[in-house]
């Protein structure tokens, strides 16, 4: 789970299967709880993330040994 630093967004690691990893981000409100949108391209688990300090640029690294800038 990451916050971003302005504080208006969550960001979270998702697996719409019990059987699957992390493979998927989802991004939302930290105000309301609204589902922003969601970020896919790795194909295993999510082990971390980072947030730009202007809370413009999210940095992902997954288990399958890719970095991903959203």
């Amino acid at each position: 789970v990451l916050i971003t630093p302005d504080g208006e967004r969550v960001v979270v690691s998702y697996s719409s299967s019990p059987f699957n990893s992390s493979l998927a981000l989802r991004v939302y409100s930290a105000t309301n709880g609204a589902f922003l949108g969601s970020l896919q391209g790795h194909s295993q688990e999510v082990e971390e993330l980072q947030c730009s300090e202007d809370s413009t640029g999210l940095l992902s690294w997954s288990r399958d040994n890719t970095l991903r800038l959203w």
